[in-house]
C-alpha cells in the first residue's frame, strides 16, 4: 500500500490553508467613482448645460464598465469555486 505523506494530517497546516484570504476592496472604489460622477454631474448641470452631455456619456461608460466588471468577477469566483470543489472531490476519492 501507498503510505500517506505526513503533512496530509497536519492540523496546523490544514487550518492555515482553510483561512480566507483578504480581498481587495474593489466595491468601495467603484462606489466612490459613482459618487464622484454623480457629484460632478450635479455641479456641471448647474454651471454649464453643454458639459452635462459629456458627463452623462462618461457616467454611462462607467456604469457599462461596472456591469462588465461584475460579470467578470462572478465568472472568476465561480471558476475558483469549481476548482476548489473538484479538488475536494479528488481528496474524497
Amino acid at each position: 500500500m501507498d503510505s500517506t505523506p505526513d503533512s496530509f494530517l497536519d492540523t496546523a497546516a490544514l487550518i492555515r490553508g482553510s483561512m480566507p484570504r483578504p480581498r481587495r476592496l474593489w466595491l468601495w472604489y467603484a462606489t466612490l467613482a459613482v459618487v464622484v460622477m454623480i457629484l460632478t454631474s450635479i455641479v456641471t448641470a448647474e454651471e454649464n448645460p453643454q458639459l452635462q452631455a459629456i458627463v452623462r456619456f462618461l457616467s454611462g461608460l462607467l456604469m457599462f464598465a461596472m456591469v462588465l466588471a461584475m460579470g467578470w468577477f462572478a465568472s472568476h469566483t465561480l471558476k475558483q469555486q469549481r476548482r476548489s470543489s473538484s479538488g475536494l472531490k479528488r481528496l474524497k476519492s
